[in-house]
């Protein structure tokens, strides 16, 4: 019977406490059933495999099995080892009351007494995995200003009241730290400040730290030196190096200090974003109350996210404290427990070595071969596995042992010996040079001798039910090292529909770049449409103003009111003539939203805009608040609408650059698109266009099924049949009439006056050669002074260079194996592969690749 039709149990001995002591399974042929699994047998299912470990009796067997009965009500085993020094033996043990074992004995003596009891067995694979506890450290740190001090003492209680209610739920290893930014809170937790925790506990030079101390700025602004102390604890706070890292920061205002948010509070976090993620720490954020303005705070709230957001933590307000903190914390506490999720079983083996507390070396360090037995027309008639104690070793590995590696597991399976195991190996003999082996259960037997790296041995013995099989020519291949099964699986190219919207800023300080920036956009395009097929849409647009002599010709107010026939009152953007000077011009966010809403999407296109501007995304030079809350607005719209936005910020006349170009940056990130600015754009644009616009591939899916045991890598195999042995044997036939020789000694060759011919695209050859192969045997053998000859194998042009090379080696490899089973010595012989690269004649005509495809026999010594 086929393991794959098995069902498969795990059981375990827990000690008194209910900890696990030790560990089992097993499997008995056919599906799960309701019958009873008896050994001996009674008359139910067979069983077919069983392992046990624990510390005190080792590693035992299906043959060490005395007695065992499974039904759906109880479950006994009694277990001993051959030299009857261990065993182990329980009874009655039911679904919901383990059973205490009578008896639990090894050299040391009898532990019966111990209160150890035995479990009833599960499924396999419906067992819970071990959760390991989650290591975190947690620093917690408050701006420390006058304006955190009606919030700071609700706080502390707040976030332990969280941090215990989440130990409850998630038993962790957690170190939490309460630190206060440049001060302290007294009745609080915060009584230790953040440079004082730095400096005296962990030891880090002062001038190191990028905060700046209480007494540098006037005003005591220092106190909400938010980004600073991020950029701080992340570089230098002693996390412990298998913890997980976070940072929770409360405040009330910017960054950087100050109420409200400008182009250093930015340019400040995304410093702090960056140490936070090259020390990977998640930064999570509180903004409590605030008496900025309201679009302040909208840029407030966008800021504070944005850290959390880019470093895998998370914002929270003043609104949802004690809800939200628990469920991060939790996040945080059980981040890194199993999911508990069962394991599929591989088979019993692998279920129980090295699981048990104190697996012994060899259960936990084991190497397994492979190994093949194959028909005479080479292909798969027999498949087997064996395991070894310990990693590769050149030392002999044999049965009955010689002092070298333990063989610990053995399996193999074809149609006319049925299935083999370790009980049933005879002799086994593996070293680098060779391998040789003899199985033999009742009147069952296979033997195979002198399989090598470079020829297989032939099998002697095969012997079943039905009689032997050895005249069937079958042979023994040499074992290979049991390796993970990769699969490599292509997905299929898409071609996505495309709408891509270009806006500018129309204003006079991008007249310079808008005909660069028109012809590079259209030529990069261009360049990515040639190199793959696309359904894309461009539309180029001016933010209310037109560049004449470019491609940005139609304003968007024009095309949404006219092309997309939307309602201009619901348009988000200004008019040019509401604001003096035409600062509306550079209405970035706003102009992204109205394109988000309201332009002419196909239903089924990937939806883009690619704003061009260097100004604030609300009109202005600077990053102000109310840049930060206009692009947080437009960046919801984009969201809302699947609308990707790509952004590029040209030559700035800003004081604070780096502000802006966070900005741009932002909006692009958070709705999918890539941001750009003027020293990159051509080689970068291009690659983003290409990326939109290009029909996409996705990457090989690459799984590796890990190799997992003997019994499993048996479990799929099923044998073919073996021709039926004849009832009477075949009549001799006539000695063939006397020909003339048809291999001769000639110039350094043994020449063929015959063509040794293969199947197509095949590395054996046919039936009608092998007596040209049987003279050359011969030969060798009538001449012992030819001490080595090398066959050469030559292929014609048809196929590739790298296929007819490979096919060339293996046919040479064959005829030389050919001539070993004839009974020829291996080392007279040699074989090379030549391909293509040695014509004897023209390969455009028939005659011409018919004589170029040739076996040349070569005299080398």
């Amino acid at each position: 019977m086929s393991t794959a039709e098995a069902t498969s149990y795990t059981f375990r001995v827990v000690n008194a406490d209910g900890s696990v002591f030790g560990k089992g399974c097993f499997t008995h042929e056919g599906p799960p059933t309701q019958g009873t699994v008896t050994f001996p047998s009674s008359g139910g299912p067979k069983l077919t495999a069983l392992w046990y470990h624990d510390p005190r009796v080792g590693t035992l067997q299906l043959k060490d099995v005395r007695a065992l009965a499974f039904a759906p009500e109880r479950f006994a085993l009694e277990l001993t080892s051959a030299d009857n020094a261990r065993d182990i033996k329980a009874g009655e043990a039911g679904p919901a009351k383990p059973a205490p074992l009578s008896s639990h004995r090894s050299a040391e003596g009898d532990a019966a007494s111990a209160g150890r009891r035995l479990e009833f067995p599960r499924p396999s694979g419906a067992g819970e995995a071990p959760e390991p506890l989650s290591v975190v450290d947690l620093v917690v740190a408050i701006d420390a200003s006058k304006s955190m001090v009606d919030e700071a003492v609700s706080l502390s209680e707040t976030f332990n009241a969280a941090v215990e209610s989440s130990r409850i739920h998630c038993p962790s290893d957690l170190r939490i730290t309460y630190l206060g930014v440049e001060g302290t809170f007294g009745g609080t937790r915060f009584d230790t400040t953040v440079r004082e925790y730095l400096t005296q506990h962990v030891g880090v030079n002062e001038e190191a730290l990028r905060s700046r101390p209480f007494t540098w700025v006037a005003g005591g602004k220092v106190r909400e030196d938010g980004a600073r102390t991020i950029e701080d604890l992340a570089t230098h706070f002693d996390w412990r190096p298998e913890a997980q890292r976070a940072v929770f920061f409360l405040g009330d205002e910017a960054m950087e200090g100050g109420g409200d948010v400008n182009g250093r509070d930015i340019v400040a976090a995304t410093r702090a974003i960056r140490a936070a993620q090259r020390a990977s720490v998640r930064v999570h954020t509180y903004l409590g109350t605030t008496r900025a303005t309201a679009w302040e705070q909208e840029a407030l709230k966008s800021e504070y996210a944005r850290v959390a957001r880019e470093t895998g933590g998370q914002p929270f307000l003043v609104q949802a404290s004690l809800q939200g903190f628990q469920r991060m914390l939790e996040g945080v506490i059980c981040g890194s427990k199993s999911t508990g999720q069962p394991e599929a079983c591989c088979c019993c083996q692998a279920s129980v070595e090295g699981t048990s507390p104190a697996a012994t070396p060899a259960q936990q360090d084991s190497t397994s071969y492979t190994f093949r037995v194959l028909s005479a027309d080479g292909n798969l008639f027999g498949k087997g596995c064996f395991t070894h104690e310990g990693p590769p070793t050149q030392a002999p590995l044999s049965v009955p042992n010689a002092g070298g590696p333990k063989l610990t597991e053995f399996w193999y399976r074809d149609a006319i010996v049925g299935t083999v195991k370790l009980a049933d190996v005879q002799r086994l003999a593996f070293t680098p040079e060779l391998f040789a082996l003899e199985l033999m259960q009742a009147d069952h037997g296979l033997k195979g001798d002198g399989a090598s790296v470079s020829a297989p041995g032939a099998v002697t013995l095969h012997r079943g039910a039905e009689g032997d099989f050895a005249s069937q020519a079958r042979t023994l291949q040499f074992p290979q090292r049991a390796e993970p099964t990769i699969t490599v699986e292509e997905g299929e190219v898409t071609v996505p529909s495309v709408d891509l919207v270009v806006a500018i800023d129309a204003s006079k300080s991008m007249s310079d770049e808008a005909l660069g920036l028109s012809e590079m956009v259209s030529g990069a395009i261009k360049a990515s449409q040639s190199r793959c097929p696309s359904d894309l849409r461009v539309t180029y647009l001016g933010v209310e103003g037109i560049f004449a002599g470019t491609r940005f010709t139609t304003t968007v107010r024009d095309y949404l009111l006219n092309q997309a026939h939307a309602n201009e009152g619901e348009l988000k953007s200004r008019r040019f003539t509401w604001i003096a000077g035409g600062k509306v011009r550079e209405d970035g966010a706003a102009t992204i939203e109205d394109l988000a809403n309201h332009f002419d999407w196909r239903p089924e296109a990937q939806r883009a805009v690619f704003f061009l501007g260097d100004e604030g995304l609300n009109a202005g030079g600077e990053a102000k608040a109310r840049d930060v809350a206009a692009a947080s607005r437009a960046i919801e719209t984009a969201q809302a609408q699947h609308v990707r936005v790509h952004t590029y910020l040209g030559t700035t006349k800003a004081r604070e650059p780096e502000a802006l170009e966070s900005e741009y940056a932002r909006v692009a990130k958070e709705t999918g698109g890539q941001a750009f600015t003027a020293q990159r754009s051509l080689s970068g644009l291009q690659s983003m266009l290409e990326s939109v616009i290009c029909g996409s591939k996705p990457a090989p899916r690459v799984t590796t099924e890990p190799y997992c045991c003997c019994q499993g890598a048996l479990e799929d195999f099923v044998p073919p049949r073996p021709p039926a042995l004849p009832v009477e044997p075949p009549p001799v036939a006539p000695p063939p009439p006397v020909t003339s020789p048809q291999v001769v000694i000639e110039q350094g060759k043994l020449r063929t006056l015959d063509k040794v011919f293969f199947a197509s695209n095949k590395d054996n050859a046919v039936n009608e050669s092998l007596p040209i192969l049987d003279q050359v045997v011969e030969v060798l053998r009538a001449n012992p002074d030819i001490q080595k000859l090398r066959i050469e194998a030559h292929t014609d042009n048809a196929g590739g260079k790298a296929y007819n090379q490979d096919l060339s080696a293996r046919r040479a490899r064959w005829v030389q194996q050919y001539l070993v089973q004839k009974g020829i010595v291996a080392e007279r012989l040699e074989s090379a592969g030549f391909g293509m690269t040695r014509p004897i004649d023209v390969n455009t005509t028939p005659q011409g690749r018919a004589n170029n495809r040739r076996v040349e026999f070569v005299i080398v010594e």
